[in-house]
């Protein structure tokens, strides 16, 4: 994955149509920064989930609520992060993509919260794309967490 591609996601979506969302492997080494920079051109929100400091449903709620700047009010548990996915009031944007860097942990040590965040993240860009607004959340390094998962 280019810094060029990137910015066609941006401008065209996933599938060249326009509006596209999903969860995805990212291959490629494209930096956070060339990310960040492509999004932004675009309108679009990148956020950025250090997987080295997720092990656990705690630590990844943490880790989205920091990144994703969450209101106070988020309340930490599974129905308020889709809450809180589906909503992003506060940051409004042409689109949102969130890069997730190595997801192994979290999915190795605790595979069955694994699978709810994973259902968690499908189920915010479905919502996301009936809204005709795309969420892309790619992860990179993600071991068996990916499987599955598409290709970007």
């Amino acid at each position: 994955m280019t810094a060029d591609r990137f910015a066609r996601l941006f401008r065209e979506g996933v599938d060249g149509r326009g509006v596209s969302g999903g969860v995805y492997q990212l291959r490629g080494r494209v930096t956070v920064g060339a990310i960040a920079q492509q999004a932004a051109r675009a309108g679009w929100r990148c956020f950025y989930l250090r997987g080295w400091r997720i092990n656990d449903k705690a630590t990844f709620l943490a880790a989205c609520a920091e990144a994703m700047r969450f209101p106070g009010y988020f309340g930490h548990n599974w129905d308020a992060l889709e809450e809180s996915l589906t909503d992003l009031a506060w940051a409004p944007a042409r689109g949102y993509v969130t890069l997730y860097e190595d997801a192994a942990p979290f999915a190795q040590q605790h595979p069955q919260e694994w699978r709810i965040a994973l259902a968690i993240l499908r189920d915010s860009a479905a919502a996301w794309q009936a809204r005709g607004v795309p969420f892309v959340v790619l992860l990179r390094r993600g071991g068996r967490a990916a499987v599955g998962l598409p290709s970007f």
